[in-house]
């Protein structure tokens, strides 16, 4: 890496492009370890709305879940 100069910067909301950056970037870096990819369950009701469900990631086999 170069020497440029570095900011950090936090957020409650990250887009979806930016998650989207940081897998692929784990994916490349760990081919032999298996990969890391999003995953969601829902519970619908009628006209299909969402009534429940659980969102979150799998990485290496672990399952993270991030709302429940």
């Amino acid at each position: 890496m170069n020497h440029e100069e570095l900011e950090f910067e936090g957020t409650l909301s990250p887009s979806s492009a930016d998650i989207d950056f940081l897998t692929q970037k784990i994916n490349l870096e760990s081919v032999n370890q298996g990969s890391a990819y999003p995953f969601a369950i829902f519970v619908r009701g009628k006209e299909r709305r969402i009534v429940a469900g659980c969102n979150g990631s799998i990485v290496y086999g672990s399952i993270y879940t991030d709302q429940l």
